[in-house]
């Protein structure tokens, strides 16, 4: 799951968090958006998780079509 983030690095305020677990660990992916919280936030969350899937899953999922 996406959550907006807002914190002050530098006068850098939003950004979206996504946490995975990786080897007992757990690992937050983020994403820099903006000053101002954008209109389309939520196609932006959407773009964000999918690229995240498409790198932990879709690889996965190629190397199970190629065996079969």
């Amino acid at each position: 799951m996406v959550n907006l983030v807002k914190k002050v690095i530098a006068n850098q305020t939003y950004y979206l968090v996504h946490t995975i677990r990786k080897d007992n660990k757990i690992e937050k992916i983020e994403r820099y958006i903006g000053k101002r919280l954008p209109e389309n936030i939520e196609e932006i969350k959407k773009k964000f998780s999918s690229e995240i899937y498409e790198e932990k899953w879709y690889k996965l999922f190629n190397k199970i079509k190629k065996s079969f």
